[in-house]
């Protein structure tokens, strides 16, 4: 057994040794397993003026559309950003100082991958 990747609740993580959906643990030969795609991960920074600085990181060259929600429910597109060779890519949100929460995911131009 070597790389296993498993979903936690819409994200994929990158792990060793088991492959687990709702609680069932898998064990799954190499040769079994499909391509690992790096998650995107996002570190959210709040600036003083109260906007927020996303440092993303995942694959490189890779093209993101970056949601986000005040609510869970409603998404909007906050930009579309292609990560940089080492798989990083920096977007500002200024909307963020004027809302009492912000969520952010990852997705396609279809919607947050969640």
């Amino acid at each position: 057994m070597e790389q296993i990747q498993f979903w936690l609740g819409g994200f994929i993580a990158s792990a060793k040794g088991i492959y687990t959906i709702n609680e069932v643990m898998l064990l799954v030969p190499d040769d079994d397993l499909p391509p690992v795609t790096p998650p995107t991960v996002i570190t959210p920074e709040v600036l003083a003026d109260g906007s927020v600085r996303l440092v993303l990181t995942g694959a490189p060259n890779t093209s993101l559309t970056i949601w986000a929600s005040d609510d869970l429910a409603n998404w909007v597109a906050l930009a579309v950003a292609t990560t940089d060779q080492d798989g990083l890519v920096v977007v500002e949100d200024a909307d963020a100082a004027s809302l009492p929460r912000r969520f952010y995911a990852t997705g396609d131009a279809e919607g947050p991958a969640l």
